[in-house]
């Protein structure tokens, strides 16, 4: 709309001389279009949209939740949810789409990831390391200090690992998961607060927390830091910068 039919090109070159040229053919104009229009966003606008302060209000859980990987039911809708993720540090979109669910009641927070896939028809396992398959990860300043954390991290076949700001440490959880036949990856789990070392929160009280998602690498894409909370730095651990979780 209101376009005045004007394309403006800028070429540029390191080498620069007084005998060198550059030459521009134009071999087409005006031909029908064939595809889908592709629209682009202005850089400046997602990393605003990446910058913006997280909190996420999080209600009771209405009961008789089930840990067996598949978050459809009907008490996730009442949860909060987002899908407010960026690549780490404001790099872009993932056109792998994600999306977390939040509950809790008087013993423990209950958290759902949903893992879109469109290039892969199931989630990378490799039998190895953790580190190198697809996972989420959920990160927990209760105290909001900054400094203590509890770090719990649930890859595609339901293994996982936790560790604390001193290192590794077992924390006694219950997960699930569960993959389509898409490739889309689904993981639930409970995490009870004795387990944190804190007690029930009150209505209102406010957790640091940061909800994340590695993705490796494949075919046509690069490894992927996939995160909710503005992180400043190229790994997770970044807690000035984790977001709010308000229990409402």
């Amino acid at each position: 709309e209101n376009w005045d039919g004007q394309v403006w090109l800028s070429v540029g070159s390191d080498w620069v001389a007084s005998d060198r040229r550059l030459t521009l053919q134009i071999f087409a104009i005006n031909d029908a279009v064939t595809g889908e229009p592709m629209a682009s966003t202005d850089p400046r606008a997602i990393m605003d949209a990446y910058l913006k302060p997280r909190t996420l209000r999080v209600p009771r859980s209405p009961g008789g939740i089930q840990i067996d990987g598949p978050s459809n039911e009907e008490w996730w809708r009442g949860g909060a949810i987002t899908d407010e993720f960026f690549l780490n540090r404001g790099a872009g979109r993932s056109d792998a789409r994600t999306t977390a669910k939040l509950l809790y009641d008087d013993e423990h927070l209950f958290i759902a990831f949903v893992c879109d896939e469109p290039r892969r028809s199931k989630p990378l396992v490799q039998g190895g390391s953790i580190w190198h398959d697809d996972v989420i990860e959920v990160w927990i300043d209760a105290n909001g200090d900054g400094e203590t954390y509890t770090q719990i991290i649930v890859n595609a076949a339901n293994a996982h690992v936790s560790f604390n700001e001193r290192g590794p440490r077992e924390i006694d959880i219950t997960s699930g998961v569960y993959v389509d036949e898409t490739g889309t990856w689904m993981v639930e789990m409970t995490i009870p607060y004795a387990q944190l070392g804190v007690s029930k929160p009150k209505s209102g009280e406010t957790w640091r927390i940061s909800l994340c998602r590695g993705r490796p690498a494949g075919a046509g894409f690069n490894t992927e830091q996939i995160v909710w909370a503005p992180l400043q730095t190229d790994g997770f651990n970044d807690l000035a910068n984790f977001g709010l979780m308000v229990f409402e």
